[in-house]
């Protein structure tokens, strides 16, 4: 699916990049107690605000005039792939038995990402820091809801980093093999 496109065919894009790249958040969520009907519709609420805002702005008029064909709209497909395969192998890792730290190694940028959004979070709203049994009791919609907001933005620059190390891929991959003329 080519990166720019009409704001419907970018939501569908983000949306299948968002449901394999906030699967393993969202799993590691349920584990430490996000597991009620409220905490489960704040971070799917959450995750919905970062899908429309990537599809607004890939569908925008300057990604429309700027991107398509160029080296950093190629960077950047290629980067949501990769992060995507990188969430789905992470997935599959983890749930190998026996595994222990090395299947969580996988999950590290995303636990990073949670346990600084979740800190975040309790500053923003002015709460103590939670006790991960009590979690989703004790703060409810809104916080759980900017807490994937904070996260989705923390792993926005994994996606950033993603796709700056495809840029310098493809720029290498296009100088070197581009035909060398004598002189």
């Amino acid at each position: 699916m080519p990166l720019c496109g009409t704001f419907k065919s970018q939501l569908r894009f983000w949306a299948s990049h968002a449901l394999f790249c906030a699967a393993p958040s969202f799993l590691w969520a349920l584990m430490i107690g996000f597991s009620s009907l409220t905490a489960i519709s704040a971070m799917c609420c959450g995750i919905a605000v970062w899908v429309c805002l990537y599809a607004a702005a890939s569908s925008s008029a300057w990604a429309m005039r700027r991107l398509p064909g160029t080296l950093l709209g190629r960077a950047i497909q290629l980067g949501a792939k990769a992060r995507s395969v990188l969430a789905i192998v992470s997935i599959c890792v983890a749930l190998v038995p026996g595994l222990g730290m090395v299947g969580a190694m996988f999950f590290y940028s995303d636990l990073y990402a949670g346990f600084i959004s979740i800190q975040a979070s309790s500053f923003m709203l002015n709460q103590p820091s939670p006790h991960y049994s009590t979690m989703e009791q004790s703060f409810g919609f809104l916080y759980t809801f900017l807490t994937t907001l904070v996260q989705g933005f923390l792993l926005s620059f994994t996606l950033i980093a993603v796709v700056l190390c495809c840029l310098l891929f493809l720029f290498c991959k296009q100088r070197f093999s581009a035909p060398r003329t004598q002189k």
